[in-house]
């Protein structure tokens, strides 16, 4: 059972981490370089990170709860509000300083930047789950 909520885990980290490398980098070229306070070494970290930590957590309420269908329910609810607490947490955090000027200048965007791409392990984990998890 661990190794299919393994899978499950490498499988959307690997998933959010592609999906937010190229939200990332669209954004860049689009509008604004923030690439000094996220960088493809912290998004791709942040997403491996949440993503295996909904591994072991799914695991152990598949352990600790034998009625599959509440196991699940709360490992999904969980996770959801996993992702809305981490957008309170940036709004509520200081903005960074940028040392390129056109970054700086585009400050007030950095949070709008940084919301979407907190969404994409919960996104990653929802899609791939009734594919690599068989009941």
């Amino acid at each position: 059972m661990f190794k299919g909520f393994f899978f499950l885990g490498l499988g959307s980290a690997a998933l959010s981490s592609v999906a937010a490398l190229i939200y990332s980098s669209m954004y860049y070229s689009n509008l604004v370089d923030f690439s000094e306070a996220t960088g493809a070494l912290r998004i791709v970290s942040g997403c491996f990170m949440l993503c295996m930590s909904a591994v072991f957590f799914a695991f152990l309420m598949n352990l600790m709860i034998k009625n599959r269908s509440l196991s699940e329910g709360i490992t999904n609810l969980t996770i959801s509000v996993v992702s809305m607490g981490l957008v309170l947490l940036v709004l509520g955090a200081d903005d960074p300083v940028f040392e390129n000027e056109d970054a700086q200048l585009m400050i007030d965007y950095y949070k709008g930047f940084l919301m979407p791409m907190l969404f994409f392990p919960a996104l990653a984990w929802f899609t791939l789950k009734p594919i690599l998890i068989r009941k």
